[in-house]
């Protein structure tokens, strides 16, 4: 795929999920935000190389506890994750939805053990935010290995997703919705 009236090239399809990589249903809460930065994580994570982080998976929950939930965008979720140091393991802190409609997820507001609390801060995991918008910033961040959030607003609605790779001829490849979305 090339940009055009540029050199610039980009492959045909990047994925960065893995084997291990998990697709999250949030379920009927509005965590999107929490759900769509720990997909992002994982992706990071898991393509790291680095042993520790080989079938990384983390914990939405704790970030929804540890949230202000006034504020619910993409920032104000990497801010509660700086917060609390990191992300704990979802080993510690599961997020479980009911596994029927309408899918409301159980023990949201249980606080999390100290276990988990401390994992996070062990975990040292920090990342920041760029923003980006047009189709050749998002294929160039895929394709150095950045997962994206991506919000998608319509009438008063707003929705955060990850992005987790394209393919130039399927579309982009929306993780945590498990359909496609056109690039």
């Amino acid at each position: 795929m090339q940009r055009p009236h540029s050199d610039e090239v980009f492959p045909a399809q990047v994925s960065l999920r893995t084997r291990n990589t998990r697709t999250t249903f949030q379920g009927g809460a509005i965590t999107c935000t929490r759900v769509s930065l720990v997909n992002a994580a994982e992706c990071l994570a898991e393509n790291s190389g680095l042993p520790q982080y080989t079938d990384a998976e983390f914990s939405a929950r704790l970030l929804w506890y540890a949230s202000d939930r006034s504020k619910l965008s993409v920032q104000s979720a990497v801010d509660t994750m700086k917060r609390c140091g990191g992300l704990a393991p979802e080993s510690l802190c599961p997020y479980v939805c009911e596994p029927d409609y309408p899918y409301n997820p159980i023990g949201l507001l249980d606080a999390p053990s100290a276990a988990a609390w401390d994992a996070a801060m062990a975990s040292g995991i920090n990342f920041d935010i760029e923003r980006i918008s047009d189709k050749w910033a998002i294929a160039r961040a895929l394709s150095l290995g950045s997962p994206l959030i991506a919000v998608k607003q319509g009438g008063n609605l707003e929705h955060a997703f990850c992005i987790s790779g394209y393919d130039e001829v399927e579309c982009m490849e929306i993780r945590s919705e498990e359909h496609t979305s056109e690039l």
